[in-house]
């Protein structure tokens, strides 16, 4: 019985090498985050984490389908973005250390790892390769964010629409 729990436990462990943002880490890395992060898992519906709240953990999902919406000043709900697994949520917050910057919320059934702040830190900081990953994550974010932003500035409506029609193709 030992033996299955391993062996189940050695392919899970796999599953963190499609997380785009732990793609570069090798397998004893992979193993190391497999441990030391926290299963979770989540029905729709779910607050995975709330605007402001501490990020104390670097959201890993992987299955489901999540949303990050945030609320204005005047009450208008804003949906930033969906995404769905594999991928890692609110980076920026984990790194900066200021709080989430959205409220996280399963639309689908989803299996998360919650890597602690300071583990995913350490990895960053103690290796070239994942730092200069990383950074190139962070980087494609980025671009993407300003695509749609100027998407959304200068597009008419039914442009909008048509890109997101094809986006969910």
């Amino acid at each position: 019985m030992t033996g299955s729990v391993s062996t189940a436990t050695a392919e899970q462990y796999r599953s963190l090498a499609h997380v785009p943002l732990l793609a570069s880490l090798p397998d004893d890395a992979l193993r190391r985050v497999w441990r030391e992060s926290l299963p979770q898992t989540a029905a729709a519906g779910t607050a995975l984490g709330r605007a402001g709240d501490p990020a104390a953990h670097l959201l890993l999902l992987l299955r489901g389908r999540v949303a990050a919406d945030t609320t204005t000043r005047t009450g208008r709900v804003v949906r930033l973005g969906e995404w769905t697994a594999p991928c890692a949520l609110d980076k920026v917050a984990v790194i900066d250390g200021a709080g989430h910057t959205a409220t996280f919320t399963a639309l689908t059934s989803c299996a998360v790892r919650r890597l602690p702040r300071a583990r995913f830190l350490e990895l960053v900081d103690g290796t070239a390769q994942v730092r200069t990953h990383v950074l190139r994550v962070l980087a494609d974010d980025a671009r993407r964010q300003q695509q749609r932003l100027i998407a959304a500035a200068t597009l008419p409506a039914e442009a909008r629409v048509a890109a997101w029609l094809l986006e969910q193709a």
